[in-house]
């Protein structure tokens, strides 16, 4: 295990990064609030390692956590993975390495005080490509880095590939996901990052890992005024992403009425799934356009 440099959440080098020639480095942002959430996060590691492959790069989970001893934060029954189990099982799935951001302030995970700390450490290390969960907090974190490096990023993502002239490829759906469109970083703009589909890879463990825990501290964490975190605790499981859900039925107008689709939510609660809709039922008000 080695010990980093001591970072700050200092913004003052914005926009420094944009055209530093980036490493073939694959860098995921770990996201260990609840099981679900740590368990998406492997499934990006996983698709991770298949570009490292390509770019010829390592890969490296990016954990923040607050420092060994200390009590995360927890609030109802949505219990947080540790750090150390974190650290473990990123190495089982492939990591390379596994960077420990540590600061007291990251026992409950806020994007507006842990995103300059993560655009800091991208701008010391110039991965190639940064990957961010499609949840709630990734997309967040995911805007907010990306701004703070003056860097591209690739929203949504269904799937990423290198194409044979080495660039990365999103394959991102539109309109419902009847058009899948094929989107590319701009050359010359250093790292570039990206939101994924947390079901586009399946995590797989790959055995015994000789990969390192690089645990870097925070010294300090700029704190936005006027803002503090009382609560937290998980969303009903009818008001959970489409995005994030294993299971999800979908109708369309063939239903015919909204009466008849009540039929897709029937279905969903016996599969334990998420009701999910195409255009034609969201425009005539069947369901609610979190649906599409």
């Amino acid at each position: 295990m080695n010990t980093g440099p001591t970072l700050t959440g200092s913004g003052e080098e914005e926009g420094r990064m944009a055209h530093a020639a980036p490493t073939g480095d694959v860098w995921v942002f770990i996201d260990p609030r609840s099981r679900i959430f740590f368990g998406y996060s492997l499934n990006v590691l996983c698709k991770a390692r298949q570009l490292a492959a390509a770019t010829g790069g390592q890969v490296a989970a990016c954990l923040p956590s607050a420092p060994r001893g200390t009590v995360p934060f927890r609030s109802g029954d949505d219990a947080c993975v540790l750090s150390e189990t974190a650290e473990t099982e990123c190495l089982n799935h492939g990591a390379d390495q596994v960077i420990v951001l540590e600061n007291l302030q990251f026992a409950s995970l806020r994007a507006d005080l842990l995103a300059p700390v993560l655009a800091g450490a991208v701008r010391e290390d110039r991965p190639r490509l940064v990957l961010f969960a499609l949840t709630d907090l990734g997309r967040e974190m995911a805007a907010r880095v990306s701004r703070l490096c003056a860097a591209g990023l690739i929203a949504d993502c269904k799937d990423l590939r290198v194409d044979p002239k080495g660039r990365l490829i999103g394959l991102c759906p539109g309109w419902g996901g009847s058009v899948i469109s094929e989107i590319a970083f701009a050359e010359g703009w250093g790292t570039g990052f990206a939101t994924v589909q947390p079901h586009c890879c399946r995590a797989t463990p790959v055995g015994a890992s000789r990969g390192e825990v690089i645990r870097r501290a925070v010294a300090e964490v700029p704190a936005p005024r006027g803002l503090r975190l009382l609560d937290s605790r998980p969303a009903p499981a009818s008001h959970r992403k489409l995005e994030t859900a294993e299971i999800v039925v979908v109708g369309g107008a063939g239903m015919g009425s909204a009466k008849a689709f009540g039929r897709v939510r029937e279905l969903a609660a016996v599969l334990g799934a998420e009701v999910g809709a195409t255009r034609p039922p969201v425009m005539d008000h069947w369901v609610d356009e979190q649906r599409l």
